[in-house]
């Protein structure tokens, strides 16, 4: 196998893109077996290789198929957040280094704030350190993100719950934070699952995604405090974030023009075409992606669908239409291909017939 650049990518795009750091962790507790593999890196184009490389990063329509795959090998629609109390700060790199190093928490979460796009790049976050002088009982660190709703509450959660683990690292305790509020509705069997993932209460249904910690406990210093050390992973830190970006990729520019189109049986000469490359070109830099015209077109097609299916009372003809399928039973094989359930019994899951009362 050819190895693997430390800055590449699976479906290059550092700005619609997540590291591999957690997908790898999750990757090697659940799969135990070549059989195991076979099921999480279906249609991903993904292998275990690749899981071992620093710098890999997943785009999100990867990341979709990873994370779906992951939940049909467990059976566990909790399973990304189940494991993710098990994920430890040192795992997250640089970023909780210095922090964990920094005199005191406040320092420590400005560091954090700072940095933290390099180990999370599709999430914002946002803590104001004028809390600190404004005699506010409670501090806020605010979530903005970047996940499509599908990944919200896999992706989001388990960044969370990790956050939660830092705040505590950092100051050597456990449950720091009084309350999460989390911008996600309430999933079923969260009242199981939260005393194994947290000491912190989650509310649901917020406006905004945060958590909440004592503003009195910000100029606590930390049993970690290592000015040499915090100066160093900085320094570090500093290096890798005025790396240039890398500009947009070309699977990126697929994606954005197969979304923008209304008939999903386009074919790569137009998406060629239409982003100024010649066919012979677009299809190579696909191929080093690891991806191809196909793949992409079959993701944002599962999309759609999945979003007509969700959001619309329309018929299955009427989808299969929208989609570019010849009739609805082929429209319903593919839709099982990719979820593995008919699309009847994807909407039916979502939103179960009312019971009338009438026999």
């Amino acid at each position: 196998m050819r190895p693997v650049s430390l800055r590449q990518t699976i479906l290059v795009g550092q700005a619609a893109a997540t590291p591999v750091n957690f997908p790898s962790f999750l990757f090697h507790k659940v799969s135990k077996s070549p059989r195991d593999d076979e099921i999480v890196l279906a249609g991903t184009g993904l292998t275990r290789e690749m899981f071992e490389v620093p710098g890999l990063r997943i785009e999100l329509p990867i990341m979709r198929k990873f994370v779906s795959n992951v939940i049909k090998l467990t059976k566990d629609p909790h399973i990304w957040l189940r494991l993710a109390p098990e994920y430890k700060t040192e795992y997250i790199g640089l970023p909780a280094h210095a922090a964990m190093n920094a005199p005191r928490l406040i320092d420590g979460l400005d560091t954090f704030n700072r940095f933290a796009p390099l180990a999370f790049p599709l999430i914002g976050y946002s803590f104001d350190r004028s809390q600190a002088v404004h005699g506010s009982s409670d501090c806020e660190i605010v979530y903005r993100h970047k996940f499509p709703e599908d990944l919200t509450y896999c992706l989001l959660g388990t960044s969370l719950i990790a956050a939660l683990n830092v705040l505590d690292d950092m100051l050597g305790i456990s449950g720091v934070a009084t309350r999460v509020e989390f911008s996600v509705a309430k999933p079923d069997g969260w009242e199981s699952l939260e005393p194994e993932i947290s000491a912190t209460p989650f509310h649901f249904n917020a406006a905004v995604t945060k958590i909440v910690f004592p503003s009195e406990l910000l100029q606590t210093p930390l049993p970690g405090a290592d000015p040499l050390n915090h100066q160093r992973y900085v320094a570090m830190c500093e290096t890798l974030a005025s790396e240039p970006a890398p500009s947009d990729s070309p699977v990126n520019q697929v994606i954005g023009y197969l979304e923008t189109m209304t008939d999903c049986t386009v074919q790569l000469s137009d998406a060629a075409s239409a982003l100024g490359y010649s066919e012979r070109t677009l299809r190579r830099h696909l191929e080093k992606a690891n991806s191809s015209f196909r793949t992409l077109k079959e993701h944002v097609r599962q999309s759609r669908a999945e979003k007509l299916l969700l959001n619309t009372s329309l018929s299955m003809q009427s989808i299969a239409d929208e989609l570019g399928f010849d009739t609805p039973s082929n429209f319903a094989r593919s839709f099982k291909r990719w979820t593995g359930l008919s699309p009847r019994l994807y909407r039916e899951r979502q939103f179960p017939p009312q019971d009338t009362g009438q026999n």
